[in-house]
């Protein structure tokens, strides 16, 4: 529910831009943008929850912390090599529909994009899957370079629409089995840890992948390069959560943490 909740401010912030930009200066959407994440963090201290919290127990300090494990580490970067693809689509996205002669529909695309991965996250909440996470996960993530690699060959506009959805379906499931893997399997003295460490990877991937997307578009490209780029970091998630299966598999040895 956290990621199609995320997922369904996707859809309606790309949607909700160009009502703003209609109705008040560009500067004015940039304001509610802030009075969004003000109103946000409010709702957060103000819940019962968050109040009543009690304060982690003094301790000796580890910067490292999680990235000591082994499994969590390449969970990680899984998570980090997903949002580096969707920085790269949001590049891709704006050098298409420039191209096509429509930037504005640069937001459809994204809306789109994260429509699928809605849809996509509920479907995959709504049932219990014969695959484990690690499994499913390594077929999503190659149905997601499958999908981006055939986006990057793209013959037209709404070819390319169609194929930007497809990739939502598939990256939402993948976007919420990362935070669950993670919490099955990160030490329990790291399970709070792990997940700032989590927004922490996925922020750096995003940021990543919009520069190497920016650097490799050029103002007349179609951002068939980016998407090139974003299948590519695509394939090499799917190869890390072979490998991360592999050592939460029964058989694999023990991996030590250092303390």
């Amino acid at each position: 529910m956290d990621n199609a909740v995320n997922e369904l401010m996707f859809i309606a912030g790309p949607l909700l831009v160009p009502v703003l930009v209609w109705v008040v200066p560009a500067q004015g959407a940039v304001a509610v943008a802030g009075a969004a994440v003000l109103a946000g963090t409010a709702l957060l201290l103000a819940c019962p929850a968050v109040r009543q919290a009690e304060p982690a127990p003094p301790g000796r300090l580890r910067l490292a912390g999680p990235l000591t494990h082994r499994h969590t580490l390449l969970l990680l970067a899984i998570a980090a090599f997903g949002t580096f693809t969707f920085g790269c689509l949001r590049i891709a996205t704006v050098a298409s529909a420039t191209t096509s002669g429509s930037a504005a529909s640069a937001g459809l695309l994204m809306g789109l994009l994260s429509a699928g991965a809605l849809l996509g996250t509920l479907g995959y909440g709504a049932r219990a899957w014969p695959l484990s996470g690690g499994r499913l996960l390594v077929l999503l993530s190659l149905a997601e370079a499958a999908v981006l690699l055939g986006a990057a060959w793209a013959p037209g506009f709404v070819t390319l629409a169609v194929l930007i959805t497809l990739a939502g379906l598939v990256t939402g499931p993948r976007d919420a089995a990362v935070p669950a893997l993670l919490a099955d399997h990160a030490p329990a003295r790291y399970r709070t840890e792990v997940f700032a460490w989590l927004n922490t990877f996925m922020w750096a991937g995003y940021g990543l992948g919009t520069a190497v997307a920016g650097h490799l578009t050029g103002p007349h490209d179609t951002g068939a390069t980016a998407l090139a780029v974003a299948a590519a970091a695509a394939g090499a998630g799917a190869l890390l959560a072979a490998v991360a299966g592999r050592l939460a598999s029964p058989s694999a040895a023990p991996v030590a943490v250092p303390e």
